[in-house]
């Protein structure tokens, strides 16, 4: 939300033709997601920027779509998601769990030791899970899988690295039941001050996948700082992907008028843009090119991307 009330005030101190938002929170769940999706099709809007939820993503981009509305998604990493549904009005600005899972497996690559993945029992644990299996498999590394609804007594007290793919609430329960001198990877959905603020000082030393800005750090962190004297505290994980997915629709809206979701997908897919996170396109599926994973290290409750 803070994302858009920044690019909708410089796009409105700007000149660009008045655009007015509407909320609706998706509860990150798939009957929420499906539900703020149709209340947003029975108003007839045709642009909508968010679903940071791949579970809520899933279940609205199948109404955004064949309502011919534009869905810009800065949050959502289920693969699926794009290649659900063909060439569509469906466009991904972040990354995906299977080159998450790729990033993860390089560093633990670089651990001794079993890996245990501790995968939550929902849409998204079983998602990176399964990704990060594969991953581990191509890579020759033994792996055990553990799946669980909460953070039981399933968590052992061995030496080797450790994955949590799950929520970030999952995330904080399981590792503050592991040795912090272990090798700690949480999922991205971790990349949250909730996260830092369930887990408390475990939380120091643990790596997260972020998405990295590329390009433009100057412009970043003016926009962070704009941000946190906006809102008060530092901007949450999906703050630059979601400012420039928002900057992006506004950028087509002024050029081109309110032009429908159909024409302003079709706008994106044609050109590179450049933007704060570097070049970026959109393939005809949707799938954003250009951005990339790296792994923040969680030191005195700030992400540092090396």
């Amino acid at each position: 939300i803070a994302a858009a009330h920044l690019a909708l005030a410089q796009h409105h101190e700007r000149g660009g033709i008045p655009v007015r938002a509407v909320w609706y929170d998706d509860q990150r769940s798939a009957e929420g997601g499906h539900a703020a999706a149709r209340r947003l099709a029975d108003r007839g809007i045709s642009y909508v920027v968010g679903h940071f939820s791949s579970r809520a993503a899933m279940t609205a981009a199948q109404i955004y779509r064949e309502a011919g509305m534009l869905f810009m998604a800065p949050g959502a990493s289920a693969p699926e998601l794009t290649a659900s549904f063909g060439s569509s009005t469906v466009l991904r600005l972040f990354g995906r769990d299977d080159t998450q899972a790729d990033v993860i497996v390089q560093r633990l690559q670089q651990q001794e030791g079993d890996v245990e993945v501790y995968v939550e029992d929902n849409r998204y644990g079983h998602s990176l899970g399964a990704h990060l299996q594969r991953a581990l498999t191509r890579a020759n590394k033994v792996a055990r899988l553990v799946v669980a609804r909460v953070a039981d007594d399933t968590v052992s007290a061995g030496t080797g690295p450790v994955v949590v793919a799950g929520t970030r609430e999952f995330s904080a329960r399981v590792l503050r039941r592991l040795d912090r001198s272990r090798c700690r990877i949480a999922g991205d959905d971790a990349c949250h001050v909730a996260f830092l603020d369930e887990a408390g000082e475990v939380a120091d030393g643990v790596l997260i996948p972020v998405i990295a800005v590329a390009a433009q750090h100057e412009v970043a962190a003016r926009l962070e700082t704009a941000c946190r004297d906006l809102i008060g505290r530092p901007p949450g994980a999906y703050f630059l992907t979601s400012y420039t997915a928002i900057d992006l629709l506004l950028g087509v809206l002024h050029h081109l008028g309110d032009c429908g979701g159909e024409r302003a997908a079709a706008r994106l897919k044609e050109r590179r843009w450049s933007t704060v996170l570097g070049d970026l396109s959109f393939s005809p599926s949707g799938e954003v090119t250009g951005l990339e994973w790296r792994l923040a290290q969680v030191a005195q409750r700030q992400f540092i991307v090396p």
